[in-house]
């Protein structure tokens, strides 16, 4: 394909770059040339796009080769540690330290995935040749930089292109998504307007497996806009997908921290890649405990929605790391971590109802949280007269308590949250699923 040599802009150099953007990338065909294409192409600012193939065997690793090789050097790098993944390990930041295994957890990536969802990913896909047309010919000023990481999974992947980034600014798109091209722009202009450590965008879902559960899903996400909001929903699910944030680098280096059971030479890190639960909800818990604040662009502003493609091979659908026991785990660790920075004994009164119940006080427990009370109430019957009392009626001794309540359905919540307004302190109320 010829191209047009007045197209291939001069590389801008690295305090010119605004925006950095991680991309991890692990057997993301036929997915990938949408995801690289949609950052390499905003408009307005400078962005770095750093792929990080974590050694793919579906052709991602030829494809992103020959993008970079018809964007030419002037708007592509190749910065693979080593081929074929040999001689990579010690140059790769986030592994250098050995870390415990991972193998028990499935790897990101379609080759984990279902034989018969796997067998469906053969179909057309934009070649890197059109790809790289495309972006020469549009105004855009973005580069590419492809990175490797050896196979080590999506949080090493991650923190591979963070240690490589030189934006003050921090963006991410996961390799089988898409957004347009003013998103990210937008997104820069209402960060840099506020006080907030981060900006998220709201979410569109796309693609071939939509479920009503996880169009639920978003729709409570895209709600939450405002800091309290956004904090407030931690503990419940992800009140925003990672990578619909813009964050300010800052944020990130301040929430770093050492896989657990590690040597103490082993540096902290803002991704992990943990075989106990997901990486990304691993990441928000830490940043909000930090004392992040962030805000949500709603879904209104059409220009920065961010497109999540919905498949059979979603990490979030086969990975054990994503099961709800996982995620229950995760939530009760953070949850724990909290009361105990926050009260010397920390102690919890435990709404919910059923198996939940249950649940909810063994990871508690296990976190060295006393349940000082199990209260089993189904919010479609009266509420209990304790939950009915101004917030004066309560005592002392039960303000020093905090209070969980784990409902896992968005109509449920708002029923216990009418019940208990007017007695609800947020440094000790908190709800969570």
């Amino acid at each position: 394909v010829a191209l047009d040599p007045k197209r291939q802009r001069t590389a801008p150099p690295a305090d010119a770059v605004d925006i950095s953007v991680l991309c991890p990338c692990k057997n993301a065909l036929p997915w990938l040339p949408a995801a690289v294409r949609a950052p390499l192409l905003q408009l307005g600012l400078v962005c770095e796009v750093l792929v990080v193939d974590d050694w793919s065997t579906d052709g991602s690793s030829a494809w992103l080769d020959e993008l970079a090789a018809a964007l030419g050097p002037a708007r592509a790098s190749v910065e693979r540690t080593g081929p074929s993944g040999e001689g990579g390990e010690a140059l790769n930041l986030a592994v250098v330290v050995p870390r415990r295994p991972t193998a028990a957890t499935p790897n990101f990536g379609a080759e984990a995935a279902p034989a018969s969802d796997r067998a469906a990913l053969v179909e057309p896909h934009a070649s890197a040749a059109e790809v790289a047309v495309e972006v020469l010919a549009s105004e855009s000023k973005c580069v590419l930089r492809v990175l490797s990481n050896r196979g080590h999974g999506q949080g090493a992947a991650l923190q591979t292109a963070l240690d490589a980034s030189r934006a003050p600014l921090i963006a991410h798109i996961e390799a089988d998504d898409d957004y347009g091209p003013l998103r990210i722009m937008r997104m820069r202009e209402a960060l840099l307007g506020s006080m907030a450590d981060a900006v998220f965008s709201a979410v569109e879902l796309t693609g071939t497996n939509v479920t009503a559960g996880m169009t639920s899903y978003v729709q409570w996400q895209n709600t939450l806009l405002t800091a309290e909001e956004l904090a407030g929903g931690r503990f419940v699910e992800l009140p925003s997908l990672h990578q619909t944030g813009l964050y300010r680098r800052a944020s990130l280096d301040a929430c770093a921290a050492r896989v657990p059971g590690a040597a103490e030479a082993e540096r902290a890190l803002v991704y992990r890649e943990l075989s106990e639960w997901p990486v990304d909800y691993d990441f928000a818990l830490r940043w909000f405990a930090c004392g992040h604040t962030a805000f949500k662009l709603p879904r209104g502003t059409g220009e920065c929605l961010y497109s999540w493609r919905q498949h059979g091979s979603n990490g979030t659908r086969w990975q054990g790391r994503c099961s709800l026991d996982a995620l229950r785990a995760c939530k009760a660790h953070y949850f724990a971590k909290q009361l105990r920075e926050s009260a010397e004994s920390p102690r919890v009164q435990l709404w919910s109802s059923g198996r939940t119940l249950e649940l909810w006080a063994d990871a508690l427990a296990a976190e060295g949280v006393q349940v000082a009370e199990k209260v089993e109430w189904n919010p479609k019957r009266p509420a209990p007269k304790e939950l009915q009392c101004e917030p004066a009626a309560r005592g002392a001794c039960e303000r020093g308590i905090s209070r969980l309540f784990v409902y896992g359905m968005a109509p449920v919540r708002a029923r216990v949250s009418k019940v208990v307004v007017k007695q609800w302190d947020s440094a000790l109320d908190f709800f969570a699923a």
